[in-house]
C-alpha cells in the first residue's frame, strides 16, 4: 500500500512482533537470485525477543523470551533453523501454559497486584546477546 510519502511499512512493522511459536529446522528454497556456489560457507546467527503472546496475554516486545535463528550458507544452499532459549523462567511458564513472572521492561502476571505485586523478582528473558565459546 503506498501512501502519500511513499510506502507504507505498517504491515511489516506489524509482523516484527508476531510470534513464532514453533522452532523450525528448513531449506531455504525462495531464493531470488543464486547463491554464488564459491561463496564461503557461514552462518548468521540472529538472538532476540520471539514470543510476543502466552494464554492470549501480550507480552512487552523486550519482555519476550529470547530465541536464536540461525541462516546458514553451504554449497551453494541455505537452510534455517530456530530455538528458544531455555531458560528457568521460559520453561516455567511454558509447563504453566501462562506468564508467571514479571518481565524488566513492564510484563506482569494476571491479577499481579493480587499476588506479587510486592515480588520484585523479574525473569531473565534470555533475549540480549550471543557469546561464541570455542570448544
Amino acid at each position: 500500500m503506498a501512501t502519500a510519502a511513499g510506502t507504507d511499512w505498517r504491515p511489516e512493522w506489524n509482523n516484527m512482533f508476531s510470534a513464532l511459536r514453533e522452532e523450525l529446522d528448513y531449506e531455504i528454497t525462495e531464493i531470488q537470485g543464486e547463491i554464488p556456489h564459491d561463496l564461503p560457507a557461514g552462518a548468521f546467527l540472529r538472538n532476540g525477543p520471539g514470543f510476543f503472546e502466552r494464554a492470549g496475554q501480550v507480552i512487552h516486545s523486550i519482555d519476550a523470551d529470547g530465541m536464536i535463528a540461525r541462516i546458514e550458507i553451504r554449497d551453494g544452499r541455505a537452510t534455517f533453523r530456530n530455538r528458544y532459549i531455555r531458560t528457568k523462567g521460559y520453561q516455567v511458564e511454558q509447563d504453566a501454559g501462562k506468564v508467571m513472572f514479571r518481565g524488566p521492561y513492564g510484563t506482569t502476571p494476571r491479577h499481579w497486584l493480587l499476588r506479587g505485586a510486592f515480588n520484585t523478582v523479574t525473569k531473565n528473558t534470555g533475549n540480549t546477546s550471543l557469546v561464541y565459546l570455542p570448544k
